[in-house]
């Protein structure tokens, strides 16, 4: 398959964080139900492994998160697993802004020039050296304006409303800058066999 989309040039967009993310919470009991459990504790390092596999198979890759399955704050996380799994960090970056725009083909943004949109991530340190850095984001820039999250809001502590107050949030939490700290994500529960078969049916009907 991996020769096949080189000789394509077919995009893969890894997500290995769904799969992360998946995995880790499959070691909770009661988290999935059961039928579920085995197949969330194999996905995260076979994505993972896969990743490296497409890279070093010469596919193109593109960066992609799948967000909602996990809280959203953590989407950087990606980046440290793309490394994990030996994509090199220069080669996650590029994933991430130049590649990123090629697949939506978009031509005013994904790198830093004359005339592109300003929209920028800066951290403190270099995430080229120290992958880590990506979860320390000091400013975003959106269209040339700077924004940052005031001091006393920031980990561990997170907004929850406009008026400046603060909650504690455990570090790496989903945050808002209205809402504040995301809410834990709740076990899912089991499909029952009538309703996949009124969808199947639905579906059935619906076909042309």
């Amino acid at each position: 398959v991996m020769k096949l989309m080189k000789q394509h040039g077919t995009w893969y967009v890894p997500t290995i964080y769904a799969g992360r993310f998946v995995a880790d919470k499959a070691k909770i009991d009661g988290y999935f139900p059961d039928v579920v459990r085995p197949k969330a504790q194999r996905i995260g390092a076979l994505i993972q492994d896969t990743a490296g596999k497409a890279y070093k198979n010469g596919v193109k890759i593109a960066f992609g998160t799948d967000m909602g399955v996990g809280p959203h704050g953590d989407n950087a996380r990606e980046f440290i697993y793309m490394v994990e799994a030996g994509i090199p960090a220069p080669v996650a970056f590029q994933a991430a802004t130049i590649r990123a725009a090629e697949v939506l083909g978009v031509d005013d943004q994904g790198v830093i020039e004359v005339g592109k949109r300003a929209d920028i991530v800066a951290v403190p340190g270099n995430p080229l050296e120290d992958i880590q850095q990506v979860m320390k984001v000091d400013f975003v820039m959106k269209d040339g304006a700077v924004y940052r999250t005031p001091e006393a809001c920031r980990p561990p502590l997170a907004p929850v409303a406009p008026g400046g107050r603060c909650a504690p949030a455990r570090l790496g939490h989903g945050r808002d800058p209205v809402r504040g700290p995301a809410p834990e994500r709740r076990p899912v529960q089991p499909r029952r066999r009538e309703d996949l078969r009124l969808e199947r049916r639905r579906d059935a009907r619906a076909a042309p």
